[in-house]
């Protein structure tokens, strides 16, 4: 039992025992390193039958556990957000899931409204909704999809989301690029003379990004903004 100031909040050592002493959820939240980020998200979708969405914190998971992630959630129906997520904030139903948008003081920079904010950072995602405010707009659902390599609620997603949802009515969309470095080779030692100058540095190349595939969504029913069993703030 963890004793904290509004109350002691249950900590079991796996979600299993948290489902037999009587508790219910639909969202999960990982926060483990990237080694064991896999196990976790295997473990909530393999004993949690409600379960609907997950939220990954986690950063720098490798590609082939983020693509077996992505393969457990298309086959089960469940969305996946993440990895390196702030996670989701819902301004109409004063909820967020998965870290900390907006901030200290949600209520004053997520205002209930008719625009989705969609961004990889979640900074900005906060950063957005308080502009929006401050022009006098107000928001509806806020995605922080993350930064890793392997985005699993990318634009395909959030679109047909948005195209599901009747609350909003215009969206702001920021993304940043990420390029992710090859490790140069060794180089080989030249001998150096006047007849043969130093060879000049060859500019860095970067990693192709893996082939996109979206999620199966034609098949799943929308679940835009929809968070349940959740407190507000």
């Amino acid at each position: 039992m963890l004793e904290t100031r509004i109350g002691n909040v249950p900590v079991y050592n796996s979600v299993r025992e948290g489902l037999a002493d009587g508790y219910r959820f639909n969202c999960g939240v990982v926060y483990l390193p990237p080694s064991a980020a896999r196990d976790g998200v295997a473990e909530l979708i393999r004993v949690n039958p409600d379960l609907k969405k997950i939220f990954i914190v986690t950063e720098k998971m490798s590609v082939h556990d983020a693509r077996e992630i992505r393969a457990m959630g298309q086959s089960n129906g469940i969305d996946i957000f993440g990895g390196n997520s702030l996670g989701v904030a819902d301004a109409w139903n004063a909820v967020r899931i998965g870290g900390a948008l907006g901030g200290d003081t949600p209520s004053e920079a997520l205002r209930k409204g008719s625009i989705a904010i969609y961004s990889n950072s979640g900074n900005f995602t906060t950063t957005i909704a308080t502009y929006l405010r401050m022009a006098g707009w107000g928001t509806t659902t806020l995605i922080s999809s993350g930064k890793d390599v392997y985005i699993h609620y990318a634009a395909p997603e959030f679109a047909f989301a948005l195209a599901n949802d009747a609350r909003s009515k215009a969206v702001v969309a920021e993304a940043k690029p990420q390029a992710q470095p090859v490790q140069a080779p060794k180089k080989r030692k030249i001998a150096r003379s006047h007849a043969n100058p130093p060879t000049q540095l060859q500019p860095q190349r970067f990693a192709q990004p893996a082939p996109y595939q979206p999620y199966r969504v034609a098949q799943q029913q929308p679940r835009f903004g929809l968070f349940s069993g959740f407190g507000t703030w």
